[in-house]
């Protein structure tokens, strides 16, 4: 009988959970480690939605990217997501920047989404979270924004008005642009990150650098299917369902 807390002891060898930073609260949330885990649903994020459908589709754990419990609280009342999973009986592990930062985690698969070649981590403020690569061939910003855009299925990208030719590229997956300041060093053409702001790319064209901002989920959800074929691969006798989410962005 494989128990919920076998999916977390697997998870953990595919991102360690000692490896996540002092900040984050990624690890075995809510619910019952002892619990015969059947039925398995993923998704980048715990909502009303989400617990919904693993709810109808009898799933007795979530794995997520983004932890349920995030800030500390005192309370858990009928409305909140916590409170939700453990009526429905639905247990919760959430690995966030153990997946960031570890091999075949969210910014090795962002890359390769990306078709880039050389992948590298490479140390930034103190992490090796974020991955250098090269183009496999060479691209003007535009070019290169308007492929970025079709391999993510954006509905819209931000991008720094620098045209330039790309060759190289710094990229981390969802809100990356602390890492800014360590790319400014002219090794890199480009960096490509979730989220960014307008002082990130005045500062981004100040240094000539391309910055480009394809949307936090768009740029984190493909992980999802890398760790439900993991798990698919370590635990066949369990069934696993990818559940239906998109971005809370709407671009109007």
């Amino acid at each position: 009988m494989t128990r919920t807390i076998d999916i977390f002891d697997f998870l953990n060898t595919l991102a360690p959970f000692d490896s996540q930073e002092k900040w984050d609260n990624s690890g075995f949330l809510v619910g019952d480690k002892d619990a015969q885990c059947k039925k398995i649903a993923l998704c980048l994020d715990i909502t009303s939605d989400t617990i919904e459908q693993a709810k109808k589709q009898n799933c007795g754990l979530i794995v997520s990217h983004h932890p349920v419990i995030f800030s500390k609280t005192g309370s858990f009342l009928k409305d909140d997501l916590p409170f939700k999973l453990a009526v429905n009986g639905i247990s919760a592990i959430c690995a966030h920047t153990c997946l960031d930062i570890s091999a075949g985690g969210v910014n090795d698969v962002l890359a390769q989404m990306l078709e880039l070649e050389e992948i590298t981590p490479v140390c930034m403020d103190g992490v090796f979270m974020p991955r250098a690569a090269k183009l496999k061939k060479p691209m003007r910003t535009k070019e290169f924004a308007a492929f970025v855009k079709e391999k993510l299925g954006c509905d819209s990208l931000r991008i720094s008005k620098i045209d330039k030719e790309i060759k190289t590229v710094v990229l981390c997956g969802g809100s990356g642009s602390s890492f800014l300041p360590d790319v400014f060093d002219g090794k890199y053409d480009a960096f490509i990150t979730g989220d960014a702001g307008h002082h990130n790319f005045l500062d981004a064209a100040e240094k000539g650098l391309v910055l480009i901002a394809a949307g936090h989920f768009e740029t984190e959800n493909p992980v999802m299917s890398a760790v439900e074929k993991a798990i698919n691969k370590k635990f066949p006798e369990i069934e696993t369902v990818l559940l239906e989410q998109s971005s809370p962005i709407e671009n109007v």
